[in-house]
């Protein structure tokens, strides 16, 4: 019993000091302590979300990166094989052009011999001079033509 009362008489004395009042002094170190470790809390927090922030944006940064790729890829997919065609098409219809440009020649060609042929001998002979009428002047005009190359050269 004197041992129950012995320390009975310990833990009062222990416990005295926390139930007498804090000094302003007092109060003031525990604030600044409280606020040194929620500003060191804060501080760690901030460092944390940054670095999440960061990874996400990398993250986000290479995912994008692949789908811009993707896509220019996609499209050079899809479009080189149409250029190709594009050009293709093109191509035949200048020939198919070409052919059927000739092919007109000579039909032409045909035709007006034949109505060439229709024509009386003394309209032939009409044509004839007026050919070589013509004829004649484009001689002429390639003369004139030449003669001016020569003074301009001159010049």
């Amino acid at each position: 019993m004197k041992m129950i009362l012995a320390l009975s008489i310990l833990f009062c004395a222990i416990a005295l000091p926390s139930l007498g009042e804090l000094s302003d002094a007092d109060l003031n170190r525990i604030r600044l302590i409280v606020k040194e470790e929620v500003n060191a809390e804060i501080e760690s927090f901030e460092k944390d979300i940054k670095e999440y922030i960061n990874t996400k944006n990398e993250s986000v940064e290479k995912r994008l990166s692949l789908v811009t790729n993707l896509i220019v890829g996609l499209m050079a997919l899809i479009g080189i094989p149409l250029v190709v065609l594009t050009v293709m098409i093109g191509w035949r219809s200048i020939k198919d052009n070409a052919q059927e440009t000739k092919n007109i020649k000579e039909l032409t060609r045909e035709e007006v011999q034949e109505l060439f042929q229709e024509l009386t001998p003394k309209d032939r002979g009409i044509i004839e001079a007026l050919i070589r009428e013509q004829d004649g002047k484009i001689a002429n005009l390639t003369q004139e033509i030449e003669s001016l190359k020569q003074q301009i050269t001159n010049s």
